[in-house]
């Protein structure tokens, strides 16, 4: 070995702690695997081809497959709520009630638009009945009901929102934006553009009656 690089070329062998990378980096990579094959169909190593990162790291860090999906869930949970801090608030607020539901809307496309494979995500997790299914409506779909379902009855109440149940119209309304997402590249070459802001006029067109 060359005098210059002795002491920084990495030994073979176990990675050191110190060379742990970023964990939002593999919770990213993590999430994209998830979302394109499932929890059966990915394993760490792959995970951790994706991040560009040792697997011995990516094991230490989250223990396991589990530990790992578990992290991916939690951070998305700790961001929507982030996002939704306001939305809450939102009925009670002093404006009217079609702009509450406009920025509603707009906050719920804006968070799924930088979330593509959330949609993904949840579809394959809630698909069957298990520990999963139960973590992924626990930490995601129940906080998104209490956030967004007062808002939703209020304005079918005022006349607003379609005169539908008010549960479906949410479901609905995950769909109208999941749904795109998912499959607009696939699909069409122009729903490439401007996702955002095309999905934000759709539902708003579609939920909030001008």
């Amino acid at each position: 070995m060359p005098t210059g690089e002795k002491g920084t070329r990495r030994k073979r062998g176990r990675p050191r702690r110190s060379d742990a990378p970023d964990p939002a980096a593999i919770r990213t990579a993590a999430l994209a695997r998830f979302a394109r094959n499932g929890f059966d169909g990915t394993n760490l190593r792959e995970i951790a081809a994706e991040a560009g990162v040792d697997v011995a790291l990516v094991a230490r860090q989250f223990g396991s497959k589990m530990g790992l999906w578990k992290s991916v869930v939690d951070t998305i949970a700790q961001r929507m709520a982030d996002a939704q801090a306001d939305t809450g608030e939102l009925p009670s607020a002093g404006m009217p009630l079609a702009e509450r539901l406009r920025r509603a809307l707009h906050g719920f496309v804006a968070f799924n638009a930088a979330h593509p494979e959330l949609g993904q995500f949840f579809v394959n997790e809630v698909a069957r009945p298990g520990e999963r299914r139960d973590y992924v409506l626990e930490r995601l779909w129940l906080p998104n009901r209490r956030a967004l379902l007062p808002l939703l009855r209020e304005g079918i109440d005022g006349g607003i929102v379609p005169a539908v149940d008010p549960e479906l119209a949410l479901l609905m309304l995950i769909g109208a934006v999941a749904l795109p997402l998912i499959t607009g590249e696939a699909v069409s070459q122009v729903l490439r553009q401007d996702m955002e802001a095309r999905l934000t006029e759709a539902v708003t067109a579609l939920f909030v009656a001008t």
